[in-house]
């Protein structure tokens, strides 16, 4: 019997503490990992976002950087964490890209990953070199179709957001262009500017020192409306490609099996935080436009559905798996 009583105690052991835990989060530092390097768009994020949460929360939020394998690295490590509510990843458009990009990955987003909350997205720009004396989507579209394999379009590296972004515009318009890859964004932005390359499709952040100075030319922006940074750009819709709505997405998944009550204290803290006006103000300063719905149930659905888009554009653009 004593040793019956014993056991019974030591099973309700676990169960207290986790209990415990919960009701006493965060109680310690909370990582928010960026699964690429410093320095870049989505490092920036996670440090805005981090310390608006370290204001609500009252409990230091930091930075991890894990880069690697086009973010894979960073969200296997967050898949495979303690389910604690201290291990957050912030993803990007990455991570359903990743799940169509490679024949197998360590984790599953859609299983492995606890939704928290989706922050927003920075909408992507279709751009042109000044050289190409180009004005409208419109007359792109037409010179391209004069000239079938002729015009080069760069991105920041095969099965990136600005490669399949560019790819799903020529596809979605019957377009002959050819892909140059580079490694990373500015690189490819350089050529663009002196070139060596026609068009992208990527984000407005790294282009609008170039588009201020007049070395770019946006031709439209892949959003449902336009966007601040570039007034008077219209959207793809208005230059005649309907339903093309692309961004560059960041959110905040915890590891699966983290307590409901912990992953509500994290959407309330990255809430406060993205309504905090200084945060709010160099997001848009990042050209980030912030999410309507912020709930993980919305991020659930939102994720299953970036993943299905993505992986019917590496189709398209017949990306080969790696």
């Amino acid at each position: 019997m004593i040793l019956r009583a014993m056991l019974c105690v030591m099973c309700l052991l676990p169960v207290s503490g986790m209990a415990a835990s919960q009701q006493g989060f965060p109680d310690r530092v909370i990582r928010i990992v960026a699964p690429f390097a410093a320095g870049g768009p989505s490092d920036t994020v996670a440090r805005l976002i981090a310390t608006g949460m370290s204001r609500n929360l009252g409990q230091s939020v930091i930075v991890e950087n894990k880069p690697g394998a086009g973010s894979v690295v960073g969200n296997q490590y967050v898949a495979k964490a303690t389910p604690d509510g201290y291990t957050v990843l912030l993803a990007t458009s990455a991570l359903p890209i990743s799940a169509g990009l490679y024949k197998s990955l360590p984790y599953d987003a859609g299983t492995d990953l606890t939704p928290v909350g989706l922050i927003g997205g920075a909408p992507l720009v279709l751009v042109v070199s000044k050289t190409l004396n180009v004005h409208s989507a419109a007359d792109l579209v037409t010179l391209i179709k004069a000239s079938p394999g002729k015009y080069l379009y760069g991105s920041s590296g095969i099965g990136s957001v600005d490669q399949l972004g560019a790819a799903w515009f020529a596809s979605r318009l019957s377009l002959d262009a050819v892909h140059v890859p580079y490694q990373g964004a500015a690189p490819a932005i350089q050529d663009l500017i002196v070139g060596r390359t026609n068009f992208m499709v990527t984000t407005s952040f790294p282009l609008l020192p170039f588009i201020k100075n007049g070395s770019l030319v946006p031709l439209a922006v892949a959003a449902p409306k336009p966007i601040p940074q570039l007034p008077g750009v219209p959207t793809m819709a208005a230059a005649g490609l309907p339903d093309f709505d692309v961004s560059v997405w960041y959110a905040l998944f915890a590891p699966k099996h983290t307590p409901g009550d912990i992953v509500a204290k994290l959407n309330e803290a990255m809430v406060a935080a993205i309504s905090d006006p200084d945060v709010a103000r160099k997001l848009q300063d990042l050209g980030t436009v912030t999410a309507v719905d912020h709930t993980p149930r919305h991020l659930k659905q939102f994720l299953a559905s970036e993943q299905k888009r993505w992986g019917d554009v590496i189709e398209v653009a017949k990306v080969p798996k790696q």
